[in-house]
């Protein structure tokens, strides 16, 4: 395979490769695979060049100095990995993250919705609990469900034009 290739073993990373893709104005050929345990094989031998994964889950190969980590896909650098730079440092406005949320059915009844939503906040305020999603490269962020709809809306109209210009489907 000529020129850089890169893989993904999810949509999410897919995308975020075709919007690396776009806005650095650079071409990649697409390697995809089935898990992310089967492109470690693949990346540390040099079969592939680049993978767009969850900071955790190279951390180890990093630390160790298997793997380099060219960037990482926050707003801000990363507390785990302080030396590399945040892909919106060099391409300003470029996030790629992924978030959690907890949901419920359409039509929750609002006492329902806020007792919920109470028990989250208290548990995320949590300085143990909140330690614990640090050291796994999670952010601890809480909010009700008017800031999961601005998150929802956000990444909307980030990853649509993304999918429109890709023509990623669901399968």
């Amino acid at each position: 395979m000529a020129g850089i290739t890169y893989c993904n073993s999810t949509t999410s990373t897919h995308l975020s490769a075709e919007l690396f893709k776009h806005r650095a104005q650079i071409e990649m050929t697409h390697v995809p695979y089935k898990g992310s345990p089967a492109v470690f094989p693949d990346l540390l031998t040099g079969r592939v060049q680049v993978f767009f994964i969850s900071e955790d889950l190279i951390l180890g190969y990093v630390k160790q100095g298997t793997l380099r980590a060219l960037a990482t896909g926050a707003e801000q650098r990363s507390d785990r990995l302080p030396g590399v730079p945040s892909l919106s440092e060099i391409f300003p406005g470029f996030t790629s993250i992924t978030w959690s949320a907890l949901v419920g059915p359409e039509g929750m009844p609002a006492p329902v919705v806020d007792k919920i939503s109470k028990s989250v906040a208290a548990i995320m305020s949590e300085p143990t609990f909140a330690r614990q999603l640090l050291e796994t490269g999670t952010q601890p962020v809480g909010g009700g469900p008017e800031d999961l709809q601005k998150v929802v809306q956000h990444d909307r109209a980030i990853w649509e034009p993304v999918i429109k210009m890709t023509g990623a489907k669901a399968d």
